[in-house]
């Protein structure tokens, strides 16, 4: 034992003249103490210490049923002071490549390795192939370049994010991204002429909504218009923007004969008592009462900017809380409040303030 452990010093003497590591692959280990070494600085830096050159590599290993010899672990191991300091490698064959499979973000040394074969030296690269379903490598690389790039498997900033910094913001962290989507992307975009995800992303922005093109897309969103559809009818009618088209939406709270007059914030829909009314659009009834001016009244919320007021009314035939549809009866025209002839007084509301009388004659006229 004296002699091979003699020899091994030997050998380690010897070889300080290469400039780089070198490994020895052993059965055992003589009986010398040993020390574990939990970090791989912490190695280098005893490497460094002792003026190190020659590292011995003992593995573990197993076999399957049927199967060959399997690593399992794998130590690197040098001696120093009469004292084994060991490393374990986790399954990588050497140091270097321990080092760069953990920084490169592999999971495995058997990933690893496979990318290695492959001529990959990415990690994130490796597992973005491992995912989709490209038809070569060549396309998985243009595809990654191009941004296509939709999840990252690590929380930290990634080797994906720094290559492709402007799309930062549309690359989502997820463990275990689902399968085939980014190849999914990327072969759509390329039959529609798309070379960069940003510019198919828009593609299916915009067409998600209902927009034909980008620019009218950018054109309906400066005027207020969040759906292609909205957009597209508005533009028939010669309307510009969305608050207006929006009014075109409501119908007549009268259904009946009627003539029209306009106050600064009223529409009068001028019929006889007893006259139904009628909701001009669904919503629900949040408020009914008396007023001075509006007489009895109801409040009807269509949503989180509209609101109508009828008043002036001779009767309510609704309740708070209610929803109702253009197709509802909430009340008759009368003349209570400031009233001096029968009539129904009609207000919109956008954002708690009143659309103008004048507008709203637009709007109802016949």
């Amino acid at each position: 034992m004296k002699r091979i452990l003699f020899i091994i010093q030997i050998i380690i003497l010897g070889i300080h003249a290469f400039p780089e590591l070198k490994y020895i692959e052993i059965d055992s280990k003589q009986n010398l103490p040993m020390i574990r070494i939990k970090t791989v600085d912490d190695f280098e830096a005893i490497i460094k210490a002792y003026d190190i050159s020659l590292i011995f590599l003992q593995s573990d290993s197993y076999s399957k049923p049927g199967s060959s010899t399997v690593p399992k672990s794998s130590d690197a191991f040098v001696i120093a002071g009469n004292t084994y300091f060991i490393f374990s490698l986790e399954g990588y064959k050497t140091l270097a490549d321990y080092k760069k499979g953990k920084s490169e973000g592999y999971k495995n040394p058997s990933d690893y390795e496979k990318a290695k074969q492959l001529g990959i030296e990415n990690g994130e690269f490796f597992y973005y192939c491992e995912r989709n379903s490209f038809t070569n490598l060549e396309d998985a690389e243009d595809a990654y370049k191009n941004g296509f790039v939709l999840y990252s498997t690590v929380k930290k900033q990634s080797s994906v994010e720094k290559m492709v910094s402007p799309l930062q913001s549309l690359i989502v962290f997820n463990e275990n991204p689902p399968k085939n989507k980014e190849s999914e992307a990327y072969y759509g975009a390329k039959e529609l002429g798309y070379v960069n995800y940003v510019d198919y992303k828009d593609y299916l922005d915009y067409t998600s909504k209902g927009f034909k093109t980008k620019e009218d897309s950018q054109i309906a969103e400066n005027n207020g218009f969040e759906k292609g559809d909205d957009y597209y009818n508005a533009k028939e009618k010669g309307i510009e923007s969305y608050d207006d088209y929006e009014l075109t939406n409501f119908s007549s709270p009268i259904k009946s004969e009627y003539t029209l007059s306009e106050k600064s914030d009223v529409l009068n829909f001028i019929c006889p008592i007893g006259t139904n009314i009628y909701a001009a659009m669904s919503g629900k009834v949040t408020s009914i009462g008396y007023d001075t001016r509006f007489g009895n009244y109801v409040i009807v919320t269509h949503n989180s900017r509209l609101k109508t007021i009828y008043g002036n009314m001779s009767s309510t035939r609704c309740k708070k809380g209610t929803y109702i549809t253009e197709e509802t009866k909430i009340g008759s025209v009368g003349s209570t409040g400031d009233s001096k002839e029968p009539h129904l007084g009609f207000q919109i509301l956008r954002d708690e303030q009143n659309i103008s009388g004048k507008k709203l004659m637009e709007i109802f006229k016949k």
